[in-house]
């Protein structure tokens, strides 16, 4: 989960003014002070960063570092599936 926990951990950085290299794995977001309008943004940096589309449902879902990172993962094994 390396690379894609360093690119969510710098996202979460950006968006709450947060310094990555402070952020866990096991951090929830509320912790690191995202809000409902920093999440909307934070979703619209993983999505553009990753090219994939986070459904809500799953946004409301996620309470760590670590669960945004494994979301991204399994959406971008997804996305990457051909049919």
């Amino acid at each position: 989960m390396g690379g894609v926990h360093e690119t969510v951990s710098k996202l979460l950085g950006e968006v709450c003014g947060v310094e990555p290299s402070t952020i866990a794995a096991d951090g929830t977001l509320l912790g690191y002070g995202l809000d409902s309008v920093r999440a909307v943004e934070l979703v619209c940096a993983l999505e553009e960063s990753f090219g994939i589309a986070i459904p809500d449902a799953e946004v409301a879902q996620v309470r760590t570092v670590a669960d945004v990172a494994g979301l991204v993962e399994r959406l971008a094994a997804g996305a990457n599936e051909s049919p």
